[in-house]
């Protein structure tokens, strides 16, 4: 299925962590580090999605602090993270875009 905004109620395209219903939001990729303050809200946010069926893909980086990877983008877990995205990306770009047109 291609997604376009217009398929996106306004509000979740700012807020979907946010959403009460998680069905139809597109496709999601996000990673956390288990020091991250933000963690527990990432989880849920993942266990949501997924129980509404949408398609996630989410790593979890033991050791890792909020925003590691743009600190120390060299270090081997960032690596790991920057190349978890951006395949991801790729993937989403190949499949999940609507054609553009000019």
């Amino acid at each position: 299925m291609k997604i376009t905004l217009d398929m996106i109620d306004p509000q979740l395209r700012r807020t979907a962590a946010r959403a009460v219903d998680y069905r139809g939001l597109p496709p999601a990729c996000t990673f956390v580090g288990d020091l991250e303050p933000f963690h527990d809200e990432t989880v849920a946010y993942v266990k949501n999605l997924r129980e509404a069926g949408v398609p996630v893909a989410f790593e979890l980086f033991e050791g890792a602090y909020h925003g590691f990877d743009g600190m120390v983008p060299k270090a081997e877990i960032s690596q790991r993270a920057i190349r978890f995205v951006m395949d991801w990306f790729a993937w989403a770009v190949r499949t999940c875009f609507a054609a553009q047109t000019l």
